[in-house]
């Protein structure tokens, strides 16, 4: 889903976060003016889902590591009002993790182990 400009955005307004994949992530990055950080997330797989679990302390922390405090601000913020957007909170966002596991029916559940 490489695009620009508002093709873009509107790809991204019409699907919800927790169906985002890491292009996706890609996208939204480079709308939101942080097109440096794509290739950081996509090697770390951060896709919609994990995008909505990350904290400050996620983006400060290895193996993120940002160094620079106004991107890690900025990029916090844009994370926060994408997380209010969608009403998901820190206690709401485990939700996110367990739709994931799920849409792999091959997939272990993780409370079993």
């Amino acid at each position: 889903m490489e695009q620009t400009g508002a093709n873009a955005a509107n790809d991204l307004e019409s699907l919800k976060p927790d169906f985002w994949t890491n292009a996706d992530v890609g996208s939204w990055l480079k709308l939101n003016g942080f097109q440096h950080l794509i290739s950081k997330f996509r090697d770390h797989d951060i896709s919609g889902p994990v995008l909505m679990m990350l904290s400050e302390q996620d983006l400060r922390k290895p193996p993120l590591s940002l160094q620079k405090l106004g991107e890690i601000k900025q990029l916090s913020y844009n994370i926060r009002r994408l997380q209010l957007a969608y009403n998901v909170t820190p206690t709401k966002s485990h939700k996110y993790l367990r739709h994931s596991d799920s849409i792999d029916s091959g997939s272990k559940d993780m409370r079993s182990s």
